[in-house]
C-alpha cells in the first residue's frame, strides 16, 4: 500500500515486517508501548563518521507541582559521562540543567566514583568496605562516630605514617620520620593528656624502651627516669649554645647543678653554686641557719671567715678557733660549761666548775691594765689555801697567813717576816729601821729596847750611865 498524503487508521494496524519511518518527527501519543526489543539504539541506524556533539538518551515531561519541566537520562557527550537531568533545557539536542537525585538499592562500580557535592549513608550501622575481598571497612557507629576494623590503619602518605590499633584499648600513631617534628602536635589553645591510671601516665620511649614516666600517686606527680642508673638532664639555650644547667643523678640519686651553675633564691644576691671542688653560698644579707638538731661539719675541716687566717675547726676531739684578735660580741653572757676550761698554749687555762673559778699558769700570770684591777669588798685572794690570804673590806686591807709572812725587797731574796708576835728580818743585822735620809718619826715601844749602840743627835749614849739611860728614854717618849 503507498499513500502520497497522510493516512488515517481507526483501527489496529499491524506490520508483519519491518517498519520503517523516514520522517522528521515520529510522535506516538499510546498509553502503554512496549517493546520486545531489549536493545534500543539511539543517535543513528550506523555508525556516526565524526562527533556531532550532541547528547544522546531518554527526554522526558514532568510536572514539579509549579511548573512543566523537562528531564533527561543519557549520555552527556560534553563530559563523556551519562547524566541524570531535572528541570533541563533542550538546546539542539545538548541538555543542560540540574543533577537529579538517584535512589537506588544498591550501586555496583567498577570504576572511580567522582562526588561533585555530599554523599550521604542514610542508615545506622552502614558500613564502607574497602578491597576486593573488603578487608578494610568503615562502619558507622549511631550517634558516636565511625569505626575502623579490627587492627587496620589510616596511614598518610605512604605506610611508614600511620594511625591505628594493634589491640583493643591502644591507639598508635606511627612516624618512619627523623626529623624533630616528625609528629607534631599544634593547638591554638592548649594541649591535655589524661591519663586514667595513676601509674601508668605518659610515657617517653625510644626505639621500644621506656626512658621516662610521668604519673601520679595520690595526686602527687612523679617524673621517674625508667632506665637504670641514667639522668635526666636540664638544658637551656644560653645564647645558642645548648648549656647543661643541672640533672637529677640517677647512679648516686641525687640532684647536682652542673659546675659554674646558680641556684638562685630570689635574685641573683642569694644563690648556691659550686665549681667542681669548692661550694659557695652568697647572700645579699644574712645567711640563716634552722635546724631542730645539730648542725655537723666534719672531723678536719674548719669554717673560714675572710680567708683562711679566721677559721674555726674541729678534730673530732678539739675545736680550734684561729685568727688574729678573737673578739667576742655578745647581749649577754658567754657561758662556758662547768669544768670546762679555757687554755692558753699548754699550761694556761681558766676554768669553773659552778662554785670556783681557777686561773692555771706554768708560769706568771701577768694582768696588764690601762685601770685599777677592782676585787669586791670582802672577797680575798688566797695563796695556796685559805692560810694566806690578803682581802679587803671597802676600807681596811688585811694580809692573813697561817705561818710566816715574808717580805722581799730589790730582788728575790726575803728580808723580813711577820710571826705570831713578831716583825723579824730574815738574817740577823741585815736590815736597817730607816735612814739617815728617810727616819721615821716616833716610836712608842711598851717593853724593852735592845741595841748595841744608840746616838742621839749624832752623840753616842753610853750604856750603863744612869743620866744617858734618861735621856735615851725621853728621846724615844719624844
Amino acid at each position: 500500500m503507498a499513500a502520497a498524503g497522510k493516512a488515517t487508521f481507526n483501527g489496529a494496524v499491524v506490520v508483519g515486517g519491518n517498519l520503517t519511518v523516514n520522517g522528521t518527527t515520529t510522535t506516538v501519543n499510546s498509553t502503554t508501548m512496549t517493546v520486545d526489543d531489549p536493545i534500543i539504539t539511539l543517535g543513528g541506524d550506523s555508525a556516526p563518521g565524526s562527533d556531532d556533539n550532541k547528547d544522546r538518551g531518554v527526554e522526558f515531561r514532568y510536572h514539579d507541582g509549579s511548573a512543566a519541566r523537562i528531564g533527561f537520562m543519557g549520555f552527556d557527550d560534553s563530559a563523556t559521562a551519562f547524566t541524570f537531568l531535572t528541570a533541563a533545557s533542550n538546546s539542539s539536542e545538548v541538555f543542560s540543567g540540574t543533577a537529579a537525585k538517584l535512589v537506588a538499592g544498591e550501586l555496583d562500580i567498577s570504576g572511580d566514583v567522582a562526588v561533585g557535592d555530599d554523599l550521604s549513608l542514610d542508615s545506622d550501622a552502614a558500613v564502607l568496605n574497602f578491597g576486593a575481598d573488603a578487608d578494610v571497612n568503615l562502619t558507622h557507629v549511631a550517634d558516636t562516630g565511625l569505626l575502623l576494623n579490627a587492627a587496620m590503619v589510616i596511614q598518610f602518605r605512604d605506610s611508614g605514617l600511620t594511625i591505628g590499633s594493634n589491640a583493643d584499648g591502644d591507639l598508635d600513631i606511627v612516624s618512619d620520620g627523623t626529623a624533630v617534628d616528625s609528629i607534631n602536635i599544634e593547638s591554638a589553645g592548649g594541649i591535655t593528656l589524661d591519663a586514667g591510671t595513676a601509674g601508668s601516665g605518659v610515657i617517653y620511649e625510644d626505639d621500644g624502651t621506656e626512658m621516662l614516666r610521668i604519673h601520679n600517686s595520690s595526686s602527687d606527680v612523679i617524673v621517674e627516669s625508667k632506665v637504670s642508673n641514667k639522668d635526666i638532664i636540664f638544658k637551656v639555650n644560653d645564647g645558642g649554645s645548648s648549656t647543661e644547667v643541672a640533672r637529677i643523678d640517677g647512679d648516686v640519686s641525687a640532684f647536682l647543678m652542673a659546675s659554674g651553675k646558680e641556684l638562685r633564691f630570689a635574685d641573683s644576691g642569694e644563690k648556691i653554686s659550686g665549681d667542681g671542688t669548692d661550694l659557695t653560698l652568697n647572700s645579699g644579707a644574712d645567711i640563716n641557719l634552722t635546724a631542730t638538731t645539730d648542725i655537723n661539719v666534719p672531723a678536719n675541716v674548719g669554717i673560714t671567715f675572710g680567708d683562711d687566717a679566721e677559721k674555726i675547726e674541729g678534730d673530732g676531739t678539739d675545736l680550734t678557733v684561729t685568727g688574729n684578735n678573737i673578739k667576742l660580741t655578745a647581749t649577754a653572757d658567754v657561758v662556758i660549761p662547768a669544768n670546762v676550761g679555757i687554755t692558753f698554749g699548754t699550761g694556761e687555762k681558766i676554768e669553773g666548775d659552778n662554785t670556783d673559778l681557777t686561773i692555771t699558769s706554768g708560769a706568771d700570770i701577768a694582768l696588764t691594765a690601762t685601770a685599777d684591777v677592782n676585787v669586791p669588798a670582802n672577797v680575798g685572794m688566797t695563796f695556796g689555801d685559805d692560810g694566806e690570804k690578803i682581802e679587803g673590806d671597802g676600807t681596811d686591807l688585811t694580809i692573813a697567813s697561817s705561818g710566816v709572812i715574808n717580805l722581799a725587797a730589790g730582788g728575790t731574796t726575803n728580808q723580813i717576816k711577820v710571826t705570831d708576835g713578831a716583825i723579824l728580818p730574815i738574817t740577823d743585822d741585815d736590815v736597817d729601821l730607816g735612814s739617815a735620809s728617810y727616819q721615821f718619826k716616833n716610836g712608842y715601844f711598851d717593853g724593852t729596847l735592845e741595841a748595841d749602840a744608840i746616838t742621839i743627835g749624832g752623840t753616842a749614849v753610853s750604856a750603863g750611865g744612869a743620866s744617858a739611860g734618861f735621856a735615851v728614854a725621853m728621846a724615844i717618849a719624844l
